[in-house]
Order: C-alpha cells, then sequence, then structure tokens
C-alpha cells in the first residue's frame, strides 16, 4: 500500500505537504493571484492530486470569524470541489485536534509545531507547511488505518 496523503492548511499562504515514499512540502501564495486566489489554489490543488495520487487529502478546518472565515470558507470550497472532482476522500481536522496529535498539548503555538516537526526529521521554514506536513502525517497515521480498504 502506497499510502500518500496531501495536508493542506488553507490560507492566503496556503501550506501544502505530501507524505508518500518521499517528504515534500511547500505553500501556494495566493496573494500573488489577488485577481482570482481560488482559482489559483484549485490549479495548483489539482496539478498536486494529479502527480502525488494520493489515497487521502486532510485539510485544517477554519477557526477564523468575519472576512477571515468568509476566506477560508471559499477556499475550503474549492478544496473539497477538487477532491470531490478527483474522487478523493478528504477529511477536516481541527487546529487543537491536530496540536494534541503533535505535540501533547491543545493549546501549541507555531514555535512548538515547529520544534515537534525538527525533532520528527523535517526542516520547513514555513510554519503553514510545518501544519501542512502534521495535517498529512495525522491523515497517515490516524485517519488512514481507519478507512474501509479498496
Amino acid at each position: 500500500m502506497k499510502e500518500t496523503v496531501i495536508g493542506i492548511d488553507p490560507g492566503m499562504t496556503t501550506g501544502w505537504a505530501v507524505l508518500g515514499s518521499q517528504v515534500d512540502s511547500g505553500t501556494f501564495n495566493l496573494k500573488a493571484h489577488q485577481s482570482s486566489p481560488l482559482w489559483n489554489l484549485g490549479t495548483r490543488l489539482q496539478k498536486l492530486i494529479s502527480q502525488t495520487r494520493p489515497e487521502l487529502l486532510v485539510y485544517e478546518e477554519p477557526v477564523a470569524r468575519g472576512m477571515a472565515a468568509r476566506s477560508l470558507n471559499r477556499q475550503l470550497g474549492v478544496i473539497i470541489y477538487i477532491c470531490e472532482y478527483n474522487l478523493l476522500p478528504h477529511y477536516p481536522v481541527n487546529p487543537g485536534t491536530l496540536k494534541k496529535y503533535a505535540t501533547g498539548t491543545g493549546r501549541a503555538d507555531k514555535a512548538d509545531m515547529a520544534q515537534h516537526a525538527v525533532a520528527r526529521g523535517w526542516h520547513v521554514d514555513d510554519h503553514n507547511a510545518v501544519d501542512a506536513l502534521w495535517l498529512a502525517d495525522y491523515g497517515r497515521h490516524i485517519i488512514l488505518p481507519t478507512m474501509d480498504a479498496p
């Protein structure tokens, strides 16, 4: 079983990670395409899925309010649409659940998440990509084992 999982940390700088036979991560800078940031997210995510052929995509649930929540909800719509289009199972993870998984406490900050990522051997500069790595790891070790085998 290949067990490739994509993790997505939505935001104007969206973190992404792929855990499979290799580890890869980075960010999509949606600010660079202000005229159509959602189109930018959709095309980049489609390309990532096409290249990696994952079994699962895990994304962080939004906890923002106001305009930030509207933006994140639109991004989640694009993420879910692209997953459904590709018949790719997808799973939301609450930020507190992810923090507890990664560090042992649901109140961890960005530095704690990064420190635990380094302890895992992941060397990533951007906190969005760090979160995406933890999301992919959560999906690979917690969600995938509970899914029905094809």
